[in-house]
């Protein structure tokens, strides 16, 4: 499970969001739904800690080291969010 988000990272160059992977999940057969990641690893940051680990026996994947940062907290992993207002009329 974890070389199918591996190579999401490879396919788009840094750690892909729900939105990237649910696309990625389409375009691919066999791989795993988003769904999957989120029950299996709690949270984006769970997924990117457990391939931090991963990555370290494999050395196949050291090309995407540069887009996984080192330490996987929320605030590194999350995706910018935008703020703003919304009128309902």
């Amino acid at each position: 499970m974890l070389r199918h988000f591996a190579e999401s990272i490879r396919h788009f160059e840094k750690i892909p969001s729900e939105g990237d992977l649910r696309i990625y999940a389409r375009k691919k057969n066999g791989f795993p739904a988003y769904s999957t990641f989120k029950s299996h690893f709690g949270s984006k940051a769970g997924t990117v800690t457990a391939l931090l680990g991963w990555l370290k026996g494999n050395k196949d994947y050291e090309d995407i080291l540069p887009y996984v940062p080192e330490e996987a907290n929320t605030a590194e992993v999350v995706s910018p969010t935008l703020e703003g207002l919304v009128y309902l009329l």
